[in-house]
């Protein structure tokens, strides 16, 4: 996957949702970087992260940052 850019490598793993790259995150990974200066100095949560992609996006991107938690593949009881 090529994002802002920069080429990042995506492992996906043949399951469930959590495990797969979607269309809709690749676009929302190409806002982010379109839109760092949004992220500097902000703490960032992402649920059901699946593959990270959009996260791991804004990390690179932001010009500067507080911390981004990831969260993904969280099962219930």
């Amino acid at each position: 996957v090529i994002v802002g850019g920069r080429r990042i490598a995506v492992l996906e793993a043949g399951g469930d949702y959590a495990t797969r790259l979607w269309l809709s995150s690749m676009e929302l990974a190409q806002w982010c970087v379109r839109h760092a200066q949004s992220f500097a100095g902000a703490t960032v949560l992402e649920l059901g992260a699946g593959t990270g992609l959009c996260g791991l996006t804004t990390l690179q991107g932001a010009l500067s940052w507080a911390l981004i938690i990831l969260l993904g593949g969280l099962r219930g009881s």
